[in-house]
């Protein structure tokens, strides 16, 4: 799915943003970082009409109205919190997640085990809720609602417990699935999994299409630090040790004995 937000102005008794323009493609993964408090969550829920705004909200090139906001909401999964469960263990979840979705019942079960077994988590089908790890509920949350395989799915902050090399099997899924992600976050270290990352900082948006646009000052101004991997590599590169920026840890190891 295509969203396009053309100047977005948005805020209560303080502008929250002005004039916020951005556009996220058909099978990306996408994230918008800042610090909390600059708005996120309010973005979020501009985004699928929740809250008053000024500026147009396009998806596949349809304008967010209230005529539209039903239709275009049936096609987005947005996921604010992971305390959303209503059955005892996550078999039960997805299949009400796909009943809603009208599936039927004939083909619930393999679309439950196909998407299982693609990720490699059978493991949590019939666990208890309440035994889950803050991790597996993350993950949980986040099963149930791309089952339905939505064109867009929008997070916020619900990648943070999950491993890296799990964050990069279900980012190729979703993209697999050809499912668009809008990733809300103040966590840096999405940035490095990021096919475009936009910072908010002072009522504006900063687009960067890569990490080698990325820089010190641009995260000091917007109180933020640079993850880790980047950080690493300017400090080795100030002294002579590196002369380009790798996030691959075996590349970094090997370039520094050179």
């Amino acid at each position: 799915m295509n969203l396009e937000v053309n100047n977005l102005t948005l805020g209560y008794d303080n502008t929250l943003f002005e004039n916020l323009n951005f556009t996220i493609y058909p099978n990306t993964f996408t994230t918008i970082l800042g610090k909390n408090g600059v708005g996120k969550t309010s973005l979020i829920k501009a985004l699928i009409g929740d809250i008053n705004y000024s500026g147009q909200i396009k998806y596949n090139n349809t304008l967010l109205s209230n005529e539209t906001k039903e239709k275009i909401r049936n096609k987005v999964s947005v996921i604010y919190n992971t305390n959303l469960f209503i059955f005892n263990n996550l078999y039960d979840e997805l299949v009400f997640s796909l009943q809603k979705s009208g599936y039927v019942d004939s083909i619930i079960d393999s679309t439950i085990e196909d998407m299982l077994n693609d990720l490699n988590l059978k493991y949590l089908l019939y666990k208890k809720i309440s035994e889950f790890s803050e991790s597996e509920r993350e993950l949980s949350t986040l099963l149930i609602m791309i089952i339905n395989k939505p064109e867009l799915l929008i997070i916020d902050n619900t990648l943070n417990n999950l491993e890296y090399n799990l964050k990069i099997k279900i980012i190729s899924y979703l993209k697999k699935m050809n499912i668009s992600i809008l990733n809300i976050s103040d966590n840096v270290e999405d940035i490095l999994l990021s096919d475009k990352t936009f910072i908010l900082n002072d009522k504006k948006c900063m687009c960067f299409n890569n990490i080698y646009e990325l820089n010190e000052n641009i995260f000091n101004e917007s109180n933020l630090k640079l993850p880790f991997m980047i950080d690493l590599c300017n400090k080795l590169k100030y002294y002579d040790l590196l002369d380009k920026i790798t996030l691959d840890k075996n590349e970094l190891v090997d370039e520094i004995w050179k």
